[in-house]
């Protein structure tokens, strides 16, 4: 944790029937400088599965996963490759020997990936390359930058058979048909709701009376009938918003009002919803 699993090169003691596998990894970094998580050069008969690969740098080019040229048969697959920050969640100088699927790729920055040009999405980066058509793009809502266990339900049970991988980061037992994506396999709790982002106001905004806007997600595995939420302007608690619906499991709902605030001009405002 903390560290990059930097330069995979020359990676060739494996076979077609007994790659060398990278595995269960928890890799996060964060800084203004150029940074890869994990970087892979000239390695053939290498399966890189199941690990957790957070960057959050402020560098347009930082990336969790760089590919560079002269591999063969190499695999990825069902990793988290998360870039909160400006940057790639995967970078490929060359895609030749690899195949790639059942990942999470999550980028906050204007494009997602790089494959001889950027890729905006993940429907046009698996259109342009072929790689990533059951994949995901999803935050993993990461416990910590220290701790990367997932809480995601989308991630539960979403990738597909790794037979020479059984357990996870924790030495808990992978469920093999369908394990969960990235190092921690994990169990989703019957209600959980959570607040993904704020949506209004954005700044710059006018001062005067504005809309407190959240979006919402279902992060149980029960359907979402009611949640109560709270939230507070500059410390101060405001009228608790009760929501009702049908929210299914994994299922976003945008625009969720929760009431209005008077802001003034040139004030500091720090808002917190809960």
């Amino acid at each position: 944790l903390g560290r990059r699993v930097y330069d995979l090169s020359n990676c060739v003691d494996g076979s077609n029937f007994s790659p060398q596998v990278v595995a269960n990894n928890f890799v996060s970094l964060g800084s203004s400088n150029l940074t890869y998580g994990i970087s892979v050069n000239s390695s053939s008969d290498l399966d890189l599965s199941h690990n957790s690969v957070w960057v959050y740098s402020s560098n347009s080019n930082a990336t969790p996963l760089q590919v560079n040229s002269s591999n063969s048969n190499l695999t990825i697959f069902n990793n988290i490759f998360q870039n909160t920050g400006t940057g790639y969640s995967v970078y490929y100088n060359s895609t030749f020997g690899v195949s790639a699927n059942t990942n999470n790729l999550f980028s906050t920055g204007v494009n997602l990936a790089y494959s001889g040009s950027n890729y905006s999405d993940l429907s046009s980066f698996a259109g342009g390359t072929g790689f990533d058509i059951s994949s995901l793009s999803e935050n993993a809502l990461f416990t910590d930058t220290f701790d990367l266990h997932t809480n995601n339900a989308n991630l539960n049970a979403a990738g597909t058979t790794r037979s020479a991988i059984t357990e996870d980061i924790d030495g808990e037992t992978r469920d093999i048909s369908t394990p969960d994506i990235g190092a921690d396999e994990f169990d989703i709790a019957s209600d959980d709701a959570a607040l993904l982002s704020l949506q209004a106001p954005v700044a710059p905004f006018t001062s005067g009376s504005q809309p407190v806007i959240v979006q919402l997600f279902n992060n149980g595995a029960d359907t979402l009938k009611s949640v109560t939420i709270q939230w507070e302007v500059n410390g101060v608690s405001q009228p608790a918003y009760n929501w009702l619906g049908s929210l299914p499991s994994g299922a976003i709902v945008d625009s969720v009002t929760l009431g209005n605030f008077n802001f003034n001009f040139s004030t500091t405002y720090s808002i917190k919803a809960y």
